[in-house]
């Protein structure tokens, strides 16, 4: 692949209509996963790109600007540290429901993280002679003991240096080189490139010999991070083989209302785990309560100060185009009444926690009778708390608390 044209993108927003999509780029989201399509809407925030074109599917509350490809990479970065958590990975879409994360790219993060492989390792082994590695032969050697009780270790460990042949790096070079063209401008900062000092290295020998190897270096490696290197090198070179007629990739996810929610949590600083759930609906019978799981459902985030309680529902909406349904708001104005009866001591803030869009205008949410009377007593009324979506996943993204934002939805 040439290197890529990163000079303007075609830009989208997660939820446009189909017809306004190019029609090349639909079908590569729909090759990547069958349900991000539905109707006339397209579910996805992500990336597809080919050596020609970029297109960017910014999520709702965003748009394009001069720092689209800071913004691209900010939303491949929320993604990626989203799917690290293993009980959450399978959001990540993908038509056989698995993470779809480009081996190109977890080859750059290694290199970024661990450098070239390294040829040079200690290895131990029974001494004969040498210098004793006295941790290695205390962890790993069973002592017998002589008539004094001493602790005799035969045989003793040493370090003995052991050096890869200089062809394993050359690959790393060739495979991190070969990964940079298609991947590089998604983490990359010099000219979008990871290594640019390494554009243009080849692979010295041929794909099948290199695999060959890969794997016989492997059979003799037993340190983690290199063994993880070389899987990565591995995975990447049978990958190349499988792709080696696409044309354009894709990466993202269609099920961004549940990263919102997490990374809402994250900038609030949730302490549900403080706070179980003070009542839930159940079946009485004549001589027993049925609970069921399903009604024991939980607010997304809650938040404490003193004698201030924050239950917030994270609802990823475009505000000016849809708003939460009458089973949202119930169950939110339930939360409510729940806490406020066992938690008399506090007062409690009820909201939800929804992308800033402009001229978005509900403040709250409120019930009204018949004759469009408030009934504030009854339903206290849902605040909207209309939070950047920029700067919620740069806390994301540097696990890092909006205090000021917090202190908000606490006042």
């Amino acid at each position: 692949m040439t290197p890529l044209n990163t000079s303007r993108p075609k830009n989208y927003i997660d939820g446009c209509n189909v017809d306004s999509i190019d029609p090349e780029i639909l079908k590569a989201i729909e090759g990547y996963s069958s349900r991000s399509v539905e109707g006339r809407r397209v579910s996805f925030v992500g990336v597809v790109w080919s050596e020609n074109d970029i297109a960017v599917f910014y999520p709702k509350g965003l748009s394009s600007d001069d720092n689209w490809q800071n913004t691209a990479k900010l939303i491949i970065k929320c993604i990626r540290q989203y799917t690290k958590n293993e009980r959450k990975s399978s959001d990540l879409m993908g038509v056989d429901n698995t993470i779809k994360y480009p081996i190109g790219l977890s080859v750059l993060e290694n290199y970024l993280k661990f450098g070239l492989y390294n040829l040079l390792q200690k290895k131990a082994v029974l001494a004969t002679s040498g210098k004793v590695d006295w941790k290695n032969t205390l962890n790993r050697i069973m002592p017998t003991h002589n008539k004094d009780r001493v602790p005799i270790y035969i045989p003793q460990i040493v370090g003995k240096t052991r050096s890869s042949p200089n062809i394993i790096q050359e690959l790393h070079k060739a495979i991190i080189s070969e990964a940079d063209k298609v991947f590089g401008w998604l983490i990359g900062s010099k000219s979008n490139l990871v290594a640019p000092e390494l554009k243009g290295v080849k692979l010295p020998v041929s794909k099948s010999a290199a695999l060959k190897i890969i794997r016989k270096e492997m059979s003799f490696q037993y340190v983690d991070a290199k063994i993880s290197q070389l899987k990565l090198m591995e995975s990447f070179l049978l990958n190349k083989e499988d792709t080696a007629n696409q044309s354009r990739w894709c990466f993202g996810t269609d099920l961004f209302q549940n990263i919102w929610e997490n990374m809402c949590a994250s900038y609030l600083g949730d302490q549900k785990s403080q706070f179980p759930m003070p009542a839930i609906p159940a079946y009485k019978s004549k001589n027993a309560l049925i609970l069921k799981k399903e009604n024991a459902s939980r607010p997304d985030i809650i938040i404490n100060e003193k004698n201030k309680i924050a239950i917030v529902d994270a609802k990823y909406y475009d505000f000016k185009a849809s708003m939460p349904g009458w089973q949202d708001l119930v169950k939110q104005f339930f939360y409510a009444k729940a806490f406020t009866i066992v938690y008399k001591k506090l007062d409690i803030n009820n909201m939800l926690a929804v992308p800033k869009v402009e001229k978005a205008e509900p403040e709250s949410i409120v019930v009204v009778d018949r004759f469009s009377n408030q009934l504030d007593d009854e339903f206290p009324p849902i605040d909207v708390l209309f939070l950047d979506m920029v700067d919620v996943m740069k806390c994301f993204e540097g696990r890092r608390i909006s205090v000021e934002k917090r202190a908000l939805a606490l006042n």
